[in-house]
Order: structure tokens, then sequence, then C-alpha cells
């Protein structure tokens, strides 16, 4: 968490443990107590809430909080070193409204600490050196938001940096959701072209039944259930190979399948005829997601170079592309 030196007012991040009842601000020097965290809560996500509580409510920003909870600095010192310098909620008027947000001045900024994860964020401008502190740990926080709102870490990334709202990262999570039923109900029915090629093997399966059972006949009148199950096998490995989507000019501009690796060895095989392509391993996306995974393939066409092309999961299939242009390939 952190505190607030009541003398040069610097913040400064601190460790609570039963071993350490007490701190030295790293600025002035001066050392101070922190007897009372155990007050604020046994873990750090309650003293976090209890703090970012009281914050809220007296309109100052987390390090201040935690410093009044603690008995380091009072209220009054508080508001003024938040830049808020206002009458408390109660005692506002109509004709002096209490700001619910103000700037720091540069000399203001120079003295918070935050997470140095929110350094980007805050150089462009999307978030407040106050409003970083506020927050807390960064990863924390977005995990927080992850878990609560129950959305992926990188959108917990974007919102705990304030480049998306929360309304819309959850707007954005049922669209999502959306398109995944209407992806569950087009993967539940098969595209005219595997339903023709199924037909077609199944109708050559039986054919190749009948002049086995007369072979059979000829010879000891018994059948080969073996040679049946194979056959079977074949339609069923047919029914799940990946498809294949190419353009006009022959070019693969998508392939879906089951799981990833299938997708990443039919791209392979699909770019064979005029590209030598290698499949090699799948690997995780960055920033990791369980629903993205990079397919690692060479080009022996150009001296073994290794490449990759991304393979996200909708619905119950995985697919590379778009389907409106060649798959890209990073």
């Amino acid at each position: 968490m952190y505190v607030r030196c009541p003398d040069c007012h610097t913040s400064s991040r601190v460790a609570i443990s039963r071993e350490k009842q007490g701190t030295i601000c790293g600025a002035c020097g001066r050392g101070y107590s922190l007897s009372r965290a155990g007050e604020l809560g046994s873990i750090p996500q309650e003293r976090y809430e209890r703090a970012l509580a009281y914050s809220e409510e007296n309109q100052i920003d987390l390090a201040s909080a935690y410093s009044v909870l603690l008995g380091i600095l009072t209220l009054e010192v508080a508001r003024t070193v938040s830049g808020l310098d206002v009458p408390a909620k109660e005692e506002a008027t109509e004709a002096e409204p209490v700001p619910t947000t103000k700037l720091h001045t540069a000399t203001e900024a120079m003295c918070l600490t935050y997470d140095e994860g929110f350094d980007k964020a805050i150089s462009d401008g999307c978030l407040t050196p106050a409003q970083a502190m506020q927050r807390g740990d960064r990863v924390v926080f977005a995990s927080r938001v992850a878990q609560k709102h129950d959305l992926s870490m990188h959108m917990a990334f974007l919102v705990a940096d304030n480049r998306l709202s929360l309304s819309a990262a959850r707007r954005k999570l049922r669209d999502r959701d959306a398109k995944e039923t209407a992806v569950h109900r087009s993967a539940s029915s098969m595209s005219p072209r595997r339903v023709g090629a199924i037909l077609g093997i199944a109708g050559a399966f039986l054919f190749a039944l009948a002049i086995r059972g007369w072979d059979a006949r000829d010879n000891d009148g018994q059948s080969n259930p073996e040679g049946l199950e194979i056959t079977r096998a074949a339609i069923v490995r047919l029914a799940e190979s990946p498809e294949i989507r190419t353009d006009h000019q022959g070019q693969v501009i998508e392939v879906s399948g089951r799981n990833p690796l299938s997708v990443l060895n039919a791209y392979c095989r699909a770019n064979a005829p005029t590209i030598t392509l290698q499949p090699v391993r799948l690997a995780p996306s960055s920033p990791p997601s369980p629903s993205i995974q990079m397919g690692l393939f060479r080009d022996h066409g150009k001296s073994g170079s290794l490449h990759a092309i991304k393979i996200q999961k909708e619905g119950r299939l995985w697919i590379a592309g778009t389907g409106d242009g060649p798959i890209l390939v990073r």
C-alpha cells in the first residue's frame, strides 16, 4: 500500500508485516509508525477496500486515505495535499458543490508515487497520476476487474489504463457472446460442400461393401468387419477435417477446424502446390489468451524463415483468417 509522509507529503510504497511496525520516508528521512495497520484489515485486500471507500467518501487520494486511517495525517491536511481543499460532502452547499475530480499541479504530480505499469497510460494522456495511485497495483486492479465482470485480462488492462470504459468493455463482451452463439448455430450445420463430400464417400463405402460381400460369398461366405470399420473411420475423419476456403485466385482466406493444430497443418498443406511450408508448433499469443493460439511454420521457399498465423477460437471451431482476404502472415 501507499502512505504519505506528514512532513514532505511524498507518497511511498510500504509492505505490512508483523516484523515491520514502522517505515522511513525515502525523501526526507522522517520515520512514522504503521502499528494501526491491523485495524484496517488482516489481509491486503481488506485494507485496500477500506482505504478506497474512505478516499471516495472524503474525496482524497488513496495514499492520503491510508495515511489518515493509520493516524499519520489529519483529514484536513490530506484534503490539502490531494488538491481538494474543500468542505466535506455533508458541509457543502448548493452554491459550492464538491468537485469529483481535480487535476494536480506539476509539482504535486511529481510527488505522487504509483505503479510503474501505468507510465504508458499516463504519458498517453489516458490516466492522471492521482488516478493511477488510486488504482494501486496495476495487475491486481486488472485482475479484480476481469474476475468481477468476466472480462479477458487484455480487456481488463485496457479498463485499468482508462483506454476503455467499463461499460464499453461489457458491451464488447455481450457482442462477443452473441457472435459465439451465432457461430455455434452455424457450426451445428455442415456446409453443402462438406455434406456432398461425405455423401460421395458414403456411396463409395456402400459400393465397396457390396463388392466385398460378393467376394466373401465367392470365397468362404464370411464378411470382413475390419474393412468396414476402416471405412467408417475415414468418413469420421472427413467430417472432422479442417475446411479450407480460397478466393478466385486460389489464395487461402480462411481455415477452420476442431483444434488449432489441425488448422495449422491444413494451412501449410493448402499452400503446398506453390509454397513449401512446414508446420512447427503452436505458441501462446501476446498477451496470453485461452482463445488465441499462434501457429508457427517454416517457409522453405524463403531460406526456412519462421512465420506465424493467428488461430482464434470462435464457438467450437478454431479459425485462421477472416474470409475477406489472404490470411495475414506475421
